[in-house]
């Protein structure tokens, strides 16, 4: 399974994730802090997948 992609598949999850769960009219500084706050969770989430 090594090499396969894993995280990078991940992190692409993550970003969509977030990108589509962002409060509609909530404001674009908003919206790209929590999609970033997200992503930065990856290696947490990782962490529970290993």
């Amino acid at each position: 399974e090594s090499g396969a992609g894993k995280t990078e598949n991940t992190k692409k999850v993550i970003a969509y994730l977030a990108m589509v769960a962002g409060t509609p009219g909530g404001g674009q500084e908003k919206k790209i802090g929590l999609e970033e706050q997200i992503v930065q969770t990856n290696p947490v989430l990782e962490a529970f997948g290993n």
